[in-house]
């Protein structure tokens, strides 16, 4: 900021005014101090009369500080993040060192400073932390596009008043119709709206994923599959009539079948105990199986009874013995496969479920 500029924004009165400048805030003649110390926008103006203190205004300085004015006793200077004490000019340029933003704000309020420019980025910060439920801020980025913020303290009424009817006054032009109304002040509670945000959301994505599953038909896919525990034992053993001279190619066969029923019938786990002119056959599902062919059992049972029909009745005894349950989210059944000499048949036990339980 030059000197000519300078001069046009400040000009002498009975209070002394303090500017802290850095790179990054800049005061252009839209905002500046004019003959009666006064902040003015357009033709809008805050009278000085109803500042019964000082101005102050709040930058992050990291790499000069120019002296604008010789500073009273009575005012503050303030510097975040500043250089040591600086002499410009000659003069000794007198300034509360502080070690945060937010640190010197809070300490001028405590010295009841009635009006603050700050950097905008503070005044945000500011905001959405909800320090100053009591205090005023406004933040605009059209109407003061050196993006600054404004703190008022409520205390003065008068002035605080002012500053509303100076934005309504703004917000009835009709040049400024077209602007995007960016003014913010306390207390605002965002809560709710994010709230509702976020129910929608929520109620959009539980909408796309009904479609999704109704397009795909998952759901009744997802119905077709069922729990299932079995375990059972097959006993086999050779007649007391048999002649173990004769030919032993029905029991061969009868193994192979075997083989190929535990290949066919994968979730089952087979396992063979031989002992003597016996070989029991132990049959179990694993811990959990999830199943989705619904004829599982009735195939299995008529695979069974092939088998057993490939037997010559006089030459073998066998024993079938098969429990189990199966569940899925509707009914809960139990069923029972014997054989009654070369026949194997299959009964389920149906009973309905009155809530969806842990299957």
């Amino acid at each position: 900021m030059n000197k000519i500029l300078l001069n046009k924004i400040i000009s002498p009165s009975k209070h002394k005014i303090s500017i802290i400048e850095s790179d990054s805030v800049n005061l252009p003649d839209l905002i500046g101090l004019s003959e009666k110390n006064t902040i003015v926008s357009s033709d809008y103006k805050f009278s000085s009369t109803l500042f019964k203190s000082n101005y102050v205004i709040v930058s992050n300085i990291d790499k000069k500080i120019n002296q604008i004015d010789e500073i009273a006793d009575n005012q503050i200077g303030v510097v975040a993040n500043s250089l040591a004490e600086q002499k410009m000019d000659g003069k000794v340029f007198f300034y509360n060192k502080y070690q945060n933003c937010k640190t010197a704000f809070f300490d001028l309020l405590n010295k009841n400073v009635e009006y603050l420019i700050i950097e905008k980025s503070f005044a945000i910060y500011f905001l959405q932390q909800e320090l100053l439920k009591d205090k005023f801020f406004i933040v605009n980025d059209n109407l003061f596009p050196t993006e600054i913020g404004f703190y008022v303290n409520t205390k003065n009424a008068e002035l605080f008043n002012q500053v509303n009817s100076s934005i309504a006054k703004f917000k009835e032009k009709d040049e400024y119709g077209n602007l995007i109304d960016k003014y913010y002040s306390f207390p605002r509670d965002y809560s709710l709206l994010w709230i509702i945000i976020i129910g929608i959301i929520a109620i959009a994505a539980i909408i796309l994923m009904i479609l999704f599953l109704r397009k795909k038909k998952i759901g009744e896919k997802i119905l077709e599959y069922y729990r299932l525990n079995l375990k059972g034992l097959i006993i086999f053993r050779v007649s007391p009539t048999y002649n173990s001279e004769e030919d032993n190619n029905d029991g061969s066969k009868f193994r192979d079948t075997l083989n190929n029923l535990q290949l066919k019938y994968h979730p089952l786990n087979f396992s063979y105990d031989y002992s003597g002119n016996s070989v029991k056959i132990n049959i179990k599902t694993p811990k959990k199986v999830f199943l989705s062919d619904k004829e599982f059992l009735n195939n299995f049972t008529e695979s069974l009874n092939t088998a057993l029909k490939e037997l010559p009745q006089n030459k073998y005894m066998i024993d079938i013995n098969i429990s189990g349950e199966y569940s899925d989210l509707k009914n809960h059944s139990s069923f029972l496969i014997v054989n009654k000499g070369n026949e194997v048949g299959l009964h389920i036990d149906k009973s309905k479920k009155t809530i969806l339980p842990n299957i």
